[in-house]
């Protein structure tokens, strides 16, 4: 402020300050002739606070202060949601309890995978051929497993050997051992297990095969009159066999014959052809 005096011979008046006291937070006081005004200290220990609770006072100052806590609140509901192929219990829970999930029942034998041909979401579906990658089942080059047929070990037929049944380009087979089904009673009724077999039939007495009408077609074993004992065949009611010049029986002891079944129309009237050593 700029104070414009008219009457320069005029004298401002003085005063003289004989006691400054001192109020609420400070210290120092009273002063009467000279002396130091201070801010009183609190009670307040310095340093960080972390979500700090305080307390001031009607001077504005921080008459404590104490670590605080965070803020709260309460949820009064929680759900769950997943994908279809997942079925959510217990959601929503509003006080307590368990959120759970259990897969739902698929189609039998769908996979879960991405989707066929791209990348995606997975879902349950059929294999398709793309999703088998390619795998050497037989073990060695690609030449050395051409046209192999695949044989299984282990349990459950779990581990593939590495050699296998060889069928050339021309579908012939060969690499292969023949069974042996040895008999030695006077009587046998052929099985489709004898299929690719040798049927070696040895007794000093006669034996009586008989040729069953249930036979596939294409069944085709060879049998063997190993003993003595020669063989007749005999064809079940609703089979019947041809040969040559109607022969029915084997030439003698180490006579071998070819059965093959060429026709069997309905599954009960199976029809051979016998050639061979036949008498």
């Amino acid at each position: 402020m700029v104070a414009y005096i008219r009457d320069l011979s005029a004298t401002i008046g003085g005063g003289t300050v004989t006691s400054v006291a001192t109020g609420t937070g400070l210290t120092g006081g009273p002063i009467t002739t000279t002396g130091t005004v201070s801010l009183a200290n609190t009670a307040v220990t310095p340093g960080n606070y972390t979500l700090t609770n305080l307390t001031v006072d009607a001077q504005g100052r921080i008459t404590a202060a104490a670590n605080g806590s965070a803020g709260g609140g309460t949820v009064t509901s929680v759900g769950l949601s997943l994908p279809g192929e997942l079925s959510v219990s217990g959601s929503p829970v509003t006080a307590s309890g368990t959120l759970s999930a259990s897969w739902v029942s698929e189609t039998q034998h769908y996979v879960l995978a991405a989707p066929s041909g791209s990348s995606g979401t997975p879902s349950f579906r059929a294999l398709v051929a793309g999703d088998i990658p390619a795998l050497p089942y037989l073990g060695g080059s690609t030449g050395a497993t051409d046209n192999q047929l695949l044989r299984s070990d282990g349990t459950g037929g779990a581990t593939v050997q590495a050699t296998g049944i060889t069928v050339s380009d021309t579908n012939e087979i060969y690499g292969y051992l023949a069974g042996r089904n040895a008999q030695t009673g006077t009587t046998y009724t052929l099985a489709a297990s004898d299929s690719g077999k040798i049927v070696e039939c040895s007794n000093a007495s006669a034996i009586t095969v008989t040729l069953p009408n249930s036979l596939s077609v294409g069944f085709c074993c060879t049998l063997l009159q190993a003993g003595a004992g020669q063989v007749t065949f005999s064809a079940a009611s609703g089979a019947a066999f041809s040969a040559y010049s109607s022969q029915t029986k084997t030439a003698g002891q180490y006579a071998a014959v070819t059965i093959w079944c060429y026709a069997n129309s309905d599954g009960s009237h199976a029809n051979y052809y016998i050639a061979g050593n036949m008498a």
